[in-house]
């Protein structure tokens, strides 16, 4: 790992280590942090400050400061259609790659690893089953987590606080018990919509889950009205972004 690197995840990374759980560790930083260390100074500057909202820009190799994504992933990258789904993207799996090297002594060129995707959407490494992956993003926000721990899953979801989601969206996201349950506060609420998104990247699925077959009660998870035994790890960051992290044993459904 070469100086700057070292620099960057020292300075900008903010590391989240569980208690009792030194084999699964969580990483955040800025989007904008990630896409300094990435691009040179006017490409960074169009990137951060322009607008992300417009079309996908094509991005080339020789764009990068950094050598971390492979060809299959550049053709990837330039496949999305705006230049904010490009910019999380390729944040997250500089993240990712980044944090992965700095606990597999076997990895040295980020380039080189690999992320592939299951029938449903949850990423995996092939060459390494046994480290379980899981990534997000929200506003200027990225998080990813890796487990090394045997026969456990995980998954992390972060979201920006914003205002407090109308009725409509509650009506959608939650159960009636769950809204009952719940303070009537933005961050309460945000807490219990990333644990139930952390949920069904645990049991990978995503979306392809109904979101009220996934209960949070407290601090409870309940999953087709059976509890589930998982284990919720909420945090603030930033004072402006909600971060959970569900992990539990694998389960085969």
């Amino acid at each position: 790992m070469n100086s700057s690197m070292a620099q960057f995840i020292e300075n900008k990374i903010q590391s989240i280590s569980l208690q009792n759980e030194p084999e699964i560790k969580i990483w955040c930083c800025k989007i904008s942090s990630i896409l300094a260390i990435l691009f040179c100074a006017e490409k960074y500057h169009n990137f951060a400050h322009g607008d992300v909202m417009v079309r996908n820009k094509t991005i080339e190799k020789h764009d990068f400061l950094v050598t971390f994504l492979s060809e299959l992933e550049l053709k990837t990258l330039n496949k999305f259609k705006s230049l904010k789904k490009q910019l999380e993207w390729l944040s997250g799996r500089f993240l990712l790659k980044s944090c992965l090297v700095s606990i597999v002594d076997s990895i040295n060129e980020l380039q080189n690893i690999v992320v592939a995707y299951g029938k449903e959407g949850a990423p995996f490494l092939p060459e390494f089953p046994d480290i379980k992956i899981s990534l997000s993003h929200s506003g200027d926000y990225a998080a990813v987590a890796v487990c090394t721990k045997e026969n456990v899953d995980i998954g992390v979801d972060i979201e920006q606080v914003g205002e407090k989601p109308d009725k409509n969206f509650l009506k959608i996201a939650f159960t009636q018990k769950e809204i009952i349950s719940m303070d009537d506060i933005v961050e309460d609420i945000l807490k219990k919509w990333t644990a139930k998104e952390a949920f069904l990247k645990y049991i990978k699925k995503g979306f392809n889950e109904s979101l009220h077959k996934v209960e949070v009660i407290g601090e409870r998870v309940f999953y087709n009205q059976e509890e589930a035994q998982v284990t919720v790890f909420s945090k603030i960051i930033d004072n402006n972004y909600v971060l959970s992290l569900v992990t539990g044993e694998h389960i085969s459904l």
